[in-house]
Order: structure tokens, then C-alpha cells, then sequence
């Protein structure tokens, strides 16, 4: 999903605002680090710390905002 947004914001952009750009740059850190935490831990305690926090449920929220002023729906086998 992040891959075809991210060329889809690249190649074909709806509406170039700086703001989308950031909160799909806050949604890739937050996915690197979850999978950082993942891979490093076998309890995955500090990844279910980070997915519960506040910060990451906002980027969530803002995330679905951006996907959904994207006419094209998002593909299910991408």
C-alpha cells in the first residue's frame, strides 16, 4: 500500500500539498520503526507501545484523510 501511494504521489499527483508529503513521511518512519522493533524483539512489546500511542493513532487518522481525496481506489492486490 505505502509503495503505490508513494508512486502515485510521485508520478501523478492530486493535489501537491507539503502537508500530504509529510504525514505519508511520518507514516513511513512509523512503519520502518514498527518493523525495526519487530525484527529486534522477539516479545514486540515496543511495537504495540508505539501502534497504541496517541502520535501513531493521529497519523493513522491523517493517513486515511489523504488516501481518501485520491479518486483512484486503492488496489487489492498491488
Amino acid at each position: 500500500m505505502f509503495h503505490w501511494m508513494n508512486n502515485r504521489v510521485k508520478h501523478n499527483p492530486v493535489d501537491p500539498d507539503p502537508v500530504d508529503v509529510h504525514w505519508l513521511n511520518e507514516s513511513a518512519e512509523t512503519l520502518a520503526t514498527i518493523v525495526a522493533l519487530n525484527y529486534a524483539s522477539a516479545r514486540k512489546v515496543a511495537a504495540k507501545s508505539l501502534i497504541s500511542h496517541h502520535r501513531t493513532e493521529r497519523i493513522g487518522r491523517e493517513i486515511a484523510a489523504v488516501l481518501s481525496r485520491y479518486p483512484d481506489p486503492l488496489p487489492t492486490n498491488y
